[in-house]
């Protein structure tokens, strides 16, 4: 790990994740913190978090039960104490190019918030190319400026106020590779639970008479 750390929290939600957890917090040995909200992992996810706190990892690891994913990753957020806050999912790493950037990300006084490329695995080809035109989410951003929906009880996204720029560079690595009848019950999940979300915010539009 380098001896140099940025100011720079990042935070992770996270259950059962033994398969990609220690490749996420490896790719994050820049950061000045890294938060770990875990909602009951029955696996082997925290010893192998305590193996890496052991190394030196700054990490601080907490147990918290599960609120939704909007909640969840707000209540993950407000552990931080760093000027800089980074969004991650525990089958994420941060790419080599994102992380040589990040000195010079959080030295521009003009930025309040950063999008991030997020590349996906795709099985039998590997990750998608750089051309591939791949979306940019917030993911980073400075401290008081960014915040998650709690009602959000999937695809959570964060609002960042102020100046937000798409980082050109580098980006996230998504893998995790998993059997097409897997990936169709997980879509299937999303899905659900986002007709859920829409139908209750539907409601919740209609004034009460």
């Amino acid at each position: 790990m380098p001896q140099t750390k940025l100011p720079i929290s990042a935070f992770i939600i996270c259950q059962d994740e033994e398969q990609f957890i220690e490749s996420c917090i490896r790719s994050l040995d820049f950061c000045n913190e890294i938060v770990i909200v875990d909602s009951g992992s029955t696996d082997r996810t925290p010893e192998i978090i305590e193996g890496l706190c052991a190394e030196g990892f700054p990490i601080r690891f907490i147990v918290e039960k599960w609120r939704g994913y909007g909640a969840q990753k707000q209540f993950a957020l407000d552990q931080c104490t760093q000027d800089w806050l980074l969004s991650i999912d525990s089958d994420e790493r941060v790419s080599e190019k994102l992380g040589s950037a990040m000195p010079a990300m959080i030295a521009d006084n003009e930025v309040d918030g950063y999008r991030l490329t997020r590349f996906n695995y795709l099985n039998g080809f590997g990750y998608v190319p750089p051309n591939s035109h791949e979306r940019h989410h917030p993911r980073m951003f400075r401290r008081g400026k960014g915040r998650f929906d709690p009602s959000d009880i999937v695809h959570e996204g964060i609002k960042i106020e102020g100046t937000v720029k798409k980082v050109r560079f580098g980006g996230l690595l998504h893998f995790r590779p998993i059997p097409l009848d897997q990936q169709m019950l997980k879509e299937n999940k999303y899905s659900t639970l986002k007709a859920q979300l829409k139908r209750n915010r539907k409601i919740l539009s209609y004034p009460i008479k």
